[in-house]
Order: C-alpha cells, then structure tokens, then sequence
C-alpha cells in the first residue's frame, strides 16, 4: 500500500529547495565517480553510485542561533528537511528552536497582546518581541523563543503532513531536550497550537472539534533527552545503479552513525511513497526522476531526488 508522506505543494517545495531558506546546495543526485574525478561512465558493467549532495557550510546563514539545516529539513522539501545544521553557534543563551513545515503562517503570540498576524494582503507582519521569526520557503517555519515567559504558536493544517521540532538548548546544535513529530496529518481546517509557559517544551495540541479548544493531545514522534537528543543530523542518502536490458535498476543505501536508519520510503511520482526493501527496475523514460526518504531512529528525515539515467544504447 503507498504511503502518502509528502504532499504536492510539498514536493514542489523540497525539490526547489536545498535550501531550506538555509543556503544553498543540492539534493539532486550525481555519480559518486563525479565526486572522485572519474568519468561517469567508470564502474563494472556500467554500474554507477550516486550520493545526494548536500549545502557548503559556509554558505549556510545562522539566524538568532538557528543552524542552518544542512540536510534541508525536511517536506515538501524534498530536499532534505530536518535536523539543525552545520552553521557557526551564534547564540550562548538557551532558549527554544521550532520548526514547522507543512503550514501556510505559524502565529505568534506573547503574553502582552503583541502577535505577528499578517497585516492586510501582504505578507509582512509586526514582530514579537524577544522572540526571531523566519520563513523559509513558502510553508518552513522557524521560530526561537526565550526559555521563559509566555508564547504561544498556532497554525492550521491544509490537509497536508506536518512536521514539527522543538529543541531545548544554548543552540539547534547541542539540545539538552529534543521533541519531534514526523507527518502529523490532521484533517483540513484543524488548528493545532504549541503554549510555552516557561516550563520546559509544551505539547502540541489540535483543536479536533473545531470549537477553539485545544483539547486533544498529540503524541511526539521522539521525546528524547541527555545523550540521545544530540542526534540531529538525518541519515546520508545514496543510490546504486545498473542496467537490465532497457531497464535502469536501483539500489538505495542509507547509514547513520548517530540512533540508526530506522525507514526508508520511495516514490517514482514524489506523492505516494513505498516502503524500500529491495532493489527494483525503473523505466526512465517514463519515471525520470525517483524520489527517496530516509528516516533515522531519533526521527532526523534526510529526503533526496534522483534523476534515473538510461541504459547505454
């Protein structure tokens, strides 16, 4: 049965990205030989590995201790959407680093009235005080709150999977206390919100009837803490490749020396994803492109696209 992890605005918006308003880079695949300096035909019986490149460090923009995601977080994003990244510490101070993906506007708003809503049709909006705002692409959010006081975050789902990051720490990079949900998948129209009270990471909640309440609780897709929460990079992703007469076959591979690869999914269309579990056949002059997600065990997603070259004539 295909699984549905992405959804359309969302691929359009992972496959252009790469930069998850975080830098450049590209996701796209190229031969690993490419790499070496080789020619790309190099390799026994024409078999080529491919690896998905990933953004320069240095190219990367911290905002207000916000590493860049050097795998560019993930969802719609089929460019690599999760996990902080590789960018310079710029913050001592500890405080809280969300991420939403998958959402039209994440609201903010404190205690003391002031609320970043967008003001008239456009899209600028007031800033809350204390707190940095950043969009990244048309539907990544990231927001950094003090570890005190009183914020509240709200955003409303568009019957797309959203993805949603909390991590408690002096910067994204070494969290003490990380709290991730993959694919959260409420039903149009739903609201959800996160209420920081200054008492640590709050829990999502959706408003599941509608009537302005948030009342049902969402289970985390990780809670983790100590040793187990500085795992924030997602798995490195790479193909393999040889001919079967017209046939194009593909090997995926993924590895992470941090909790572990815990799934990984593909998709011929970069809407319907399957469970990977051997390698298949592609037709690339009717698939072109092959879109692959890789998950580890402390739910850091790694998501790469691929184009599929042809056999030799």
């Amino acid at each position: 049965m295909p699984v549905t992890l992405l959804s359309k605005a969302m691929l359009a918006f992972l496959s252009g990205l790469v930069a998850l308003a975080m830098g450049s880079g590209s996701l796209r695949g190229r031969p690993a030989s490419e790499e070496r300096g080789e020619s790309p035909g190099s390799g026994a019986h024409g078999a080529r590995d491919w690896q998905v490149d990933k953004p320069v460090p240095g190219s990367q923009r911290a905002v207000e201790g916000f590493a860049k995601d050097d795998r560019s977080q993930s969802r719609q994003r089929l460019a690599t959407r999760t996990g902080p990244g590789a960018a310079p510490r710029v913050s001592d101070t500890r405080a809280f680093y969300v991420t939403v993906g998958g959402v039209e506007w994440v609201t903010v708003a404190d205690a003391f009235g002031h609320d970043n809503s967008p003001v008239g049709s456009g899209d600028s909006a007031f800033p809350v005080p204390k707190t940095t705002f950043l969009q990244e692409g048309d539907k990544d959010f990231q927001i950094v709150l003090p570890p005190t006081g009183v914020y509240t975050l709200t955003f409303l789902s568009h019957g797309e999977p959203i993805d949603v990051a909390i991590i408690d720490g002096v910067d994204n990079r070494t969290p003490t206390r990380a709290v991730r949900y993959l694919d959260v998948d409420p039903e149009a129209g739903v609201k959800l919100q996160l209420a920081f009270t200054g008492n640590g990471i709050p829990d999502l909640r959706s408003d599941s009837h509608r009537a302005g309440v948030f009342d049902a609780v969402v289970q985390p897709t990780v809670d983790l803490s100590g040793p187990a929460a500085l795992d924030v990079d997602g798995p490195d992703l790479a193909l393999s490749i040889s001919f079967r007469g017209g046939l194009t076959e593909v090997t995926v591979k993924a590895s992470d020396s941090g909790s572990g690869v815990k799934a990984i999914y593909y998709s011929l269309d970069g809407f319907d994803f399957k469970p990977y579990v051997a390698p298949f056949d592609v037709d690339a002059s009717k698939n072109p492109t092959i879109y692959v997600i890789a998950d580890d065990n402390a739910a850091n997603r790694t998501v790469g696209s691929f184009d599929v070259p042809r056999p030799p004539k």
